[in-house]
């Protein structure tokens, strides 16, 4: 018995976690669009955990900031780099393989 509410308990937890996340989602895209720097800033960082976790979607969020990277401001450009980086090149510290890498990019190239 004490199990099944864990379990309960657990599953709810998760449910609560993606309802979360999927508001995020809906906010991110807004502060995509902001004036402020800063919020750009936390919404590409955003983008890139979630790319990382594979939340649904969240790739497809990526693409449509990628033109960020052209930004006139310098914070927007350096995070748009390490977004890139951080999502297609590196896993944690260290570089992905050299396949997984020219994969990653014949992704990116697949959406120009």
């Amino acid at each position: 018995m004490v199990a099944i509410k864990q379990g309960l308990e657990y599953c709810s937890g998760a449910l609560e976690v993606i309802a979360t996340l999927i508001v995020a989602c809906s906010r991110v895209r807004v502060m995509l669009k902001s004036k402020s720097a800063a919020e750009v800033v936390e919404a590409l960082k955003f983008i890139t955990q979630a790319v990382n976790f594979s939340l649904r979607g969240s790739i497809q969020l990526y693409f449509k900031a990628a033109d960020l990277i052209f930004h006139a401001d310098k914070a927007i450009v350096t995070e748009s780099k390490n977004a890139f980086k951080n999502i297609f090149l590196m896993h944690g510290d260290g570089m992905l393989p050299a396949k997984e890498i020219a994969d990653n990019l014949m992704e990116v190239l697949g959406q120009c």
